[in-house]
């Protein structure tokens, strides 16, 4: 009789249960639920737990370290267990409204993980924080995202990942080493830095939309795969081995703004019959084409002032060529074995 027991149970609230739905995917209510002590971590604590709250605990250090990230945030981790209870994997990760960078290496070489659902609050992906995730193999950024830094998702095994309106800027390396198969950039970034998308071996097409100002070097090298790309208009320049050794790269469209296309930078393109180089280009560099045995015609426009060193090397199968009243110096061997 001396006790008083007060229920204060109701409905949860709209703001939490939009967050909540299929379709976001979201952690809920803050709060925790755990059982007894066991042997699954070093703390004693079920996996699910320890790695939640070991995310938490980075994504805090990231609003002490940054003066512009906000504290509110909460993190989900889904473990997979087998019938006898053993933990076989991790397979999604949930990180809630609130938080606006995704800090270093917060994520990375995490194998295991399938799925990694971000907030819309993200603005920035810090160098390395989903690199390694080798089971990753789609990724739908979140609307807001402005940067991806140096090798955020190098080595993961993304297939396909769709970037938001919002993005500006690709950092070095990026997603070097991954397995996408088509891609298409934004007409919002403006920059994509030195080797990007270099060793996607599985990458067929390339659209590279309007608001592209910069390429740096090597951001294409090596993707065997590669049979198309598009460049946009703003670009002035290809850089050293932005193409280098792309063997089903087929066709190639160098607009009109285009005025320099640099050393080794479509060179082992084996697949390449037909080169159309623009009347803004003044400068082709040293084996710039080298190694395209497969090139049958070659127009080199009207405004080529300079081929370097050994540019069409190896392009045998080029029978014809006319060379601009431009031109003011061809280097050596600039169409040995032609």
């Amino acid at each position: 009789d001396s006790v008083e027991i007060m229920c204060r149970i109701h409905t949860q609230s709209a703001d939490i249960a939009l967050g909540t739905n299929d379709e976001v995917g979201g952690a809920g209510d803050q709060g925790m639920m755990f059982g007894g002590a066991c042997t699954q971590t070093p703390e004693l604590m079920p996996l699910p737990v320890a790695l939640s709250r070991a995310l938490s605990n980075r994504l805090t250090e990231c609003v002490h370290s940054n003066d512009l990230l906000r504290a509110d945030g909460k993190t989900q981790v889904s473990v997979e267990y087998d019938e006898n209870g053993k933990v076989i994997g991790i397979d999604t990760v949930v990180v809630e409204e609130g938080i606006t960078t995704i800090g270093t290496a917060l994520f990375y070489e995490m194998d295991d993980v399938t799925a990694i659902f971000l907030p819309t609050s993200v603005e920035t992906i810090k160098p390395y924080a989903i690199g390694g995730c080798a089971s990753l193999k789609e990724m739908i950024l979140p609307e807001g995202l402005k940067r991806i830094e140096t090798e955020a998702f190098y080595n993961s095994g993304l297939e396909s990942v769709d970037f938001p309106e919002s993005l500006e800027y690709i950092g070095d390396s990026a997603f070097r080493d991954c397995l996408l198969k088509t891609l298409v950039v934004p007409e919002t970034v403006s920059e994509i830095c030195r080797s990007a998308f270099a060793n996607n071996y599985s990458l067929e097409e390339v659209t590279l939309n309007g608001g592209l100002e910069r390429l740096e070097p090597y951001v294409f090298q090596h993707c065997y795969s590669l049979r198309k790309a598009t460049l946009p208009e703003r670009l002035t320049a290809i850089p050293d081995e932005t193409f280098r050794t792309c063997p089903s790269l087929a066709t190639i469209t160098i607009p009109e703004n285009i005025t320099s296309i640099g050393k080794y930078a479509l060179s082992g393109c084996t697949a390449l019959t037909t080169i159309s180089i623009g009347n803004g280009v003044t400068s082709i560099g040293n084996s710039a084409f080298y190694s395209c045995p497969n090139m049958e015609t070659l127009d080199l426009g009207e405004g080529v002032e300079t081929i370097g060193r050994s540019a069409f090397a190896g392009c045998s199968a080029l029978t014809e060529l006319t060379i601009p009243d431009s031109m003011t110096y061809i280097g050596m061997y600039a169409f040995k074995g032609c």
